[in-house]
């Protein structure tokens, strides 16, 4: 209905809101927090920063548990329209 032009202005006023800011992440190990991470990082290139916040886990520690972050599908299907 709106047309991609719609669209292409709502992510570009969001990337501006997050131009050159620093982001603070909690629960980026979940569902939902990686696919906001991703969005941010696919959609607002002039973020200064991103920290993400990761506790250790049912005996995994948060090193670990950023790899999960990455291994998982989203990044994955990102990659294939790189």
């Amino acid at each position: 209905m709106f047309g991609l032009g719609f669209e292409d202005q709502k992510f570009s006023r969001v990337a501006d809101f997050y131009d050159g800011k620093t982001v603070f992440v909690t629960g980026a190990a979940g569902f939902i927090g990686a696919i906001l991470l991703e969005t941010l990082l696919r959609c607002c290139p002039g973020i200064k920063s991103i920290y993400i916040l990761l506790r250790s886990k049912k005996n995994v520690q948060p090193e670990a548990r950023k790899e999960q972050i990455f291994d998982k599908k989203v990044w994955k299907q990102e990659l294939l329209y790189i």
